[in-house]
């Protein structure tokens, strides 16, 4: 559904603007070591469910992915198009998929933010080894307390399979 006829309306991505008056008049388009901005990813854009989801999240986080995804980004993610780590690649039906920021993500990005990601998640869980002394010590206090023992697995199937069927998953 479009615009009624005559109404007036402003783009989400505010830069639309700039590059349309740029690419009439032969204007500057912006490059970071070679690589058009746009092909980045890096658009000027009024997006108000950022705005909620960083409201959610809280500043610390916010700030966090802002300025990893800007390192990403605007640092990276050139110097690794330029040194020939991401580029253009061939596609099932022998199309040129060109690079763009879902390009820079799948190639590269992806895999060191799981990484980071994972890291980050294991050395939350292991600072905290309250966590651990229900695993390996039952008391005998919570040991009556407890009245769903009968019907569910014991905890220490979870810390044997859950190891064992990652590995398998994975192969």
């Amino acid at each position: 559904m479009g615009r009624p006829e005559g109404a007036l309306g402003l783009h989400e991505r505010l830069d639309s603007y700039y590059y349309a008056v740029a690419t009439k008049a032969q204007g500057w388009i912006p490059t970071i070591l070679g690589t058009d901005i746009r092909q980045l990813g890096l658009r000027l854009t009024l997006d108000a469910a950022m705005l909620g989801v960083g409201g959610l999240m809280g500043i610390a986080v916010a700030t966090s992915c802002l300025l990893g995804a800007f390192i990403n980004f605007v640092i990276l993610a050139p110097i690794m198009i330029q040194a020939g780590d991401i580029v253009a690649r061939v596609g099932p039906t022998g199309a040129v998929v060109p690079i763009s920021r879902a390009e820079i993500v799948n190639q590269w990005s992806l895999w060191w933010g799981v990484t980071m990601m994972v890291v980050g998640s294991l050395v939350s869980l292991l600072g905290r080894p309250e966590i651990f002394k229900g695993i390996f010590k039952r008391s005998e206090k919570s040991a009556g307390a407890d009245v769903l023992k009968d019907i569910e697995f014991p905890l220490w199937i979870s810390a044997i399979g859950i190891p064992v069927f990652s590995v398998l998953a994975r192969g």
